[in-house]
């Protein structure tokens, strides 16, 4: 971060707030999970994306869970969230069956250590979700017709203007920014290490 906070980046002023600066700390994150995860040039068969899919199951269902932890509860009230309206290990699941696959079992992750680092793990999340329905094409066009429910956000609605008014909300009771962005790239980075996996780099 070269020693640059996301409270420096939100106080130069302008139009810029917590959702920008976050944005601007974690561009090259950003990049790097996009370059690893490769999704239309990994998923070259039926069985590549069910592995994908698998994977992708086991983090959010991990994820999730902590996420939706009681202790968070009135936290996300506080910042306009209903936290079970961000969850799509459901749709992954649902996918998975689709394909005949049940599902494996959960990563495991540890609680999260503020509900700073919450948001910033609901950041990266929510943020994965734009541009689902132009990958969803794109698997499509490389494997035939599958289940695309958690590519599509099947019913879910846009959920990315909820999180950046979360984030607004989160810096106008002066919450931490600077945990945001930890969580933020905590995740970026498991999700890094985890879809550079050899079993997901045939």
């Amino acid at each position: 971060m070269g020693g640059i906070t996301v409270a420096a980046v939100a106080a130069r002023g302008g139009t810029e707030g917590l959702p920008e600066a976050l944005r601007a700390q974690t561009a090259r994150w950003h990049e790097k999970v996009e370059a690893v995860a490769d999704i239309p040039g990994r998923v070259r068969t039926r069985a590549d994306y069910i592995d994908l899919l698998g994977s992708l199951a086991g983090l959010h269902t991990g994820l999730e869970a902590q996420l939706s932890a009681p202790v968070w509860d009135r936290a996300w009230v506080d910042v306009g969230v209903d936290i079970a309206a961000h969850c799509r290990v459901g749709l992954l699941v649902a996918d998975l069956e689709g394909l005949g696959v049940p599902p494996a079992g959960s990563t495991v992750q540890p609680p999260f250590p503020c509900f700073g680092h919450a948001l910033g793990c609901l950041y990266v999340l929510e943020g994965s979700a734009l541009g689902g329905r132009i990958v969803a094409e794109m698997v499509r066009a490389a494997i035939g017709a599958v289940p695309t429910a958690f590519l599509t956000g099947r019913g879910r609605g846009h959920q990315w203007p909820a999180v950046r008014h979360a984030l607004r909300r989160f810096d106008a009771q002066d919450g931490d920014g600077d945990a945001v962005l930890a969580g933020a790239v905590s995740t970026f980075a498991l999700f890094a290490r985890h879809l550079a996996a050899p079993e997901l780099q045939r």
